[in-house]
């Protein structure tokens, strides 16, 4: 059966396993994310990019600028090419678009991890790598915007190992993998480690064959050149001296918790979780050999490990214990000892041995795995979703009153940066006015005109947004024109009796949206309609209710970027994109398994099917 090819059902398990993960974390963001922007980004991206911008003065070094220890210049460009073409600022937009490169990379694992494994391994580390993609312990990335620098240092490492671990030194290919890992130095401080972890993989391959030769050599100069460039690029920020390791205790002891993740309440953990990947190195050693894949898997490995080293000298007192970022880092580790362990687990007379070492392994990932979730949707989560409103309340009566002072008087906790003279300044810049996202937009000021009639308005005393209401029909709100400059959707609350549907309200010249099935309102809570502006005409805000005891209202149209509308429409639909994912990986695996089966005898006896 042609449907039972490996060659055609790998890219489908690859991309429904990225697709459930994908669903996951959307839902995650649906539920407790925000269009606002979060902590650092209000500098890296509006102090650094956004006031330059306005005055003509952004150049390479606004990008290559530190935050903190770190260059992001490739979160900065991603973040800044999203907003000028959206026309806005979007957490929710960036949130998006992180979720997806890091669905894209489990995708890409998930092919990498068939080249080395087949039959039940292999679908046992798909189902472990989608557990480490899609549960929510690393909600901190996933729920902001500006986080992308873990996933693009996680891509930039891959694409080096994958082209610089298995090929021949200065070779084309080899090239191709030290541009990569070049390209990683601007993600973190941390972009270093992709090169040295290729070095060490070179240097082994060469003792382990003919030696070091002159290319050899070359290549571990080219590669430690990049790893000097990323560390003399590590800025030194005064403040976060404490956070390092100051004694070798320190160190060892932030190690063991990042070796020992997902089961940090065991320190000693690492010593089975690290134990697949050690005893593959420790093997091919021996056997005087390391090639191909399985050299990217032991570059992968030692990119995990030296990042758990380096977090453990700067972050040994507080982030790395306290922080679920990263989390991250720590699941690529997962990942490469989860596929070492399905390489070691073949026929031969240790297999038993490492059958009680796979029962090992599973129950201390799961196990940790469980309990970091239970602790994210226990500690964290709930905390962190009930904040978003807050955020967005204080910073929408700052734009409305330009009141510091009572920005100052609000909790820290409570405000999306916490310097608030500092959150002040720029959203007191016209330039960063100008493009935040509709969740704290002002909105586009409706005073009914024409022929309006039955509608009268309340303000908000604290930011001033205003409701339209008619008690009763009929009754005719007419808006003004919309300015030109307006973007191309604007988003609405609208709510009502329940003999009144959503079509009630609309933009003229007719829109789309007044052609397809009309909800009904619900009096109880608001319905949000992002409607498109028509182009090359003017669009004026209709609202109509017929006659009849009944009633509506509307809350004034707030702008809505392109790109923003595209990322709320799919954050809506999150469940069928998680649900979708599901069913089709239990397919893609079902009939991969049935495949390799079939495959299987017919490899013994030396035939083909």
């Amino acid at each position: 059966m042609s449907l039972l090819r490996p060659r055609l059902l790998l890219p489908w398990v690859a991309l429904s396993a990225g697709l459930l993960a994908l669903g996951a974390k959307l839902s995650l963001i649906s539920s407790r994310g925000s269009d606002l922007p979060y902590m650092d980004e209000w500098n890296a991206v509006g102090t650094e990019l956004l006031v330059p911008a306005s005055r003509h003065a952004l150049s390479a070094a606004n990008f290559l600028a530190p935050q903190n220890e770190h260059r992001v210049a490739l979160s900065r460009v991603l973040s800044y090419a999203l907003l000028r073409a959206n026309g806005q600022w979007d957490g929710l937009l960036e949130m998006s678009v992180n979720a997806v490169l890091h669905a894209a990379l489990l995708a890409a694992l998930v092919v990498f991890a068939r080249r080395l494994l087949s039959g039940a391994a292999f679908a046992l580390v798909v189902i472990l790598s989608v557990l480490l993609f899609a549960l929510p312990f690393d909600w901190e990335n996933t729920l902001q915007g500006f986080q992308s620098q873990f996933y693009l240092l996680e891509w930039t490492a891959l694409v080096a190992l994958l082209a610089l671990a298995p090929s021949h030194p200065l070779s084309a290919r080899w090239w191709l993998g030290w541009a990569a890992a070049l390209l990683g130095l601007a993600t973190m401080s941390s972009g270093f480690i992709a090169p040295a972890a290729a070095g060490l993989v070179l240097a082994l391959r060469g003792l382990l064959s003919r030696g070091l030769g002159g290319r050899h050599l070359a290549a571990l100069l080219l590669l430690g050149a990049l790893c000097t460039l990323g560390l003399a690029g590590v800025a030194r920020v005064p403040g976060h001296e404490v956070l390092r390791a100051h004694t070798a205790g320190e160190w060892i002891s932030a190690a063991a918790y990042g070796l020992s993740w997902p089961e940090v309440s065991l320190p000693l953990a690492f010593l089975v979780l690290q134990l697949p990947l050690a005893t593959l190195v420790w093997r091919r050693i021996r056997e005087r050999r390391l090639e191909g894949d399985e050299a990217v898997l032991v570059g992968l490995g030692l990119w995990a490990f030296l990042q758990v080293a380096a977090l453990a000298y700067g972050r040994a007192n507080q982030g790395m214990m306290a922080s679920p970022r990263y989390s991250d880092l720590y699941a690529i580790g997962c990942f490469a000892n989860a596929l070492a362990l399905g390489i070691l687990v073949r026929p031969g007379p240790s297999r038993r041995a490492w059958g009680l070492v796979t029962v090992l392994w599973l129950c201390a990932f799961l196990c940790g795995l469980s309990t970091a979730v239970s602790r994210a949707n226990a500690d964290y989560l709930p905390d962190f979703g009930r904040l978003k409103p807050l955020e967005r309340a204080h910073v929408k009566a700052f734009l409305a009153t330009g009141d510091r002072a009572a920005l100052a008087a609000a909790p820290k906790r409570e405000l999306p940066f916490p310097q608030a003279d500092t959150l002040a300044d720029l959203l007191s810049e016209p330039a960063v006015r100008a493009v935040l996202p509709s969740g704290v937009r002002p909105a586009l000021r409706s005073e009914p005109e024409g022929d309006s009639s039955g509608f009268s308005v309340t303000a908000d005393p604290l930011t001033g947004e205003r409701t339209w209401s008619a008690s009763r029909g009929p009754a005719r709100f007419v808006g003004p024109a919309f300015p030109i400059a307006v973007l191309p959707f604007v988003r609405i609350a609208v709510r009502g009796s329940r003999d009144v549907d959503d079509a009630a309200v609309r933009l003229e010249p007719a829109d789309s949206a007044t052609d397809k099935p009309a909800a009904r309102l619900s009096p109880q809570g608001w319905r949000v309609r992002e409607l498109p502006v028509p182009s090359g005409a003017s669009a004026h805000l209709v609202v109509e209710l017929p006659p009849g005891d009944h009633g509506i209202s509307f809350t004034e149209p707030v702008e809505v970027g392109r790109l923003s509308w595209l990322a709320h429409w799919v954050l809506r639909r999150s469940g069928v994109v998680t649900s979708t994912g599901a069913i089709l990986l239990a397919v893609g695996l079902t009939l991969l398994l049935m495949g390799d089966v079939r495959r299987a005898p017919a490899e013994d006896s030396g035939t083909t099917p």
